[in-house]
């Protein structure tokens, strides 16, 4: 009767970690531009990865929304290397005038672009999107000296800018530790069953 308990102990602990998740998203910018990376010049294609949990979504006004603070901003620039920028960082939308924005809270944008109506209105924080492409860009010329793990960062995008999301649920650690629990129990309960258990042990 305990093996029987302890077995669905076991599957409970399995059972309350299972569903928990966060709602982590993953969006790529990918453009051209120029720049420089701690005082060294560089000028080609750059992609800007972006992670956050859409559960920090927020609303500025009726047609604003964003999302704050991203997780991580990593800037990889080929023949120069990957930084991830040190300060804090949001995405958002500005939906009456169809443009995205890449920003530091409390601070101006990095540097915004425009989509057509009908891509910012299939837009939301909640689903994968696009690619979509643009070629109208806004407050060119504010990521200028930004922190970064290799320096101060200067970009300046220029040309057609890609931009797509991927979201997904990723187990939290507490729901990971949980399941483990759960399926190392189960193993024990399942060993004493097949080694035995003697009998004067046994309820």
């Amino acid at each position: 009767m305990k093996a029987y308990l302890a077995a669905a102990a076991a599957l409970s602990l399995c059972a309350l970690g299972a569903p928990a998740s966060a709602d982590v998203v993953t969006y790529q910018i990918s453009a051209s531009g120029t720049g420089s990376l701690a005082g060294t010049p560089f000028s080609g294609p750059f992609t800007i990865l972006l992670t956050g949990d859409n559960a920090n979504v927020s609303s500025c006004d009726v047609t604003c929304e964003f999302l704050s603070p991203l997780t991580s901003t990593v800037v990889t620039i080929p023949g120069v290397g990957s930084v991830t920028l040190t300060g804090a960082t949001d995405l958002g939308i500005t939906r009456s005038n169809d443009v995205f924005f890449l920003g530091q809270p409390g601070t101006s944008d990095l540097f915004d672009f425009f989509v057509t109506d009908a891509q910012q209105a299939a837009f939301t924080f909640q689903s994968s999107y696009g690619p979509v492409s643009s070629s109208s860009l806004f407050a060119v010329g504010q990521f200028k000296n930004i922190a970064s793990t290799g320096g101060l960062l200067t970009l300046t995008p220029s040309g057609t800018i890609t931009f797509q999301s991927v979201v997904g649920g990723v187990p939290e650690p507490g729901s990971w530790a949980m399941m483990l629990l759960g399926f190392a129990g189960m193993g024990l309960v399942f060993r004493r069953k097949a080694t035995g258990t003697p009998a004067s042990a046994a309820v």
